[in-house]
């Protein structure tokens, strides 16, 4: 791990960044004083995973598959329902 100073980072950004990507961690100091670590990111495969790694999304653990519901097909579907009130309201 490495610290720079952050004038140093500021006239080496390009630089210090591609240390960063290859793996190398940087701790940056204003006046002496740790202010920002710089880490690699973390390779994910998709956003998926990285959603999941963070937290925000929880993976299904049913494998049924979806299945839409059978409706009259003389019916207008609901999307077409939704623009003719739609319409009516601007009328």
């Amino acid at each position: 791990m490495d610290t720079i100073g952050l004038r140093e980072l500021s006239h080496h950004t390009a630089q210090i960044v591609r240390r960063v990507r290859n793996g190398e961690t940087v701790i940056v100091t204003d006046h002496g004083r740790p202010v920002v670590r710089m880490t690699p990111e973390p390779a994910t495969s998709s956003l998926l995973a990285r959603l999941t790694a963070e937290g925000a999304v929880v993976p299904a653990t049913d494998d049924t598959p979806f299945t839409v519901p059978e409706g009259d097909p003389t019916e207008p579907s609901l999307s077409d329902r939704l623009i003719a009130a739609r319409d009516e309201e601007r009328w």
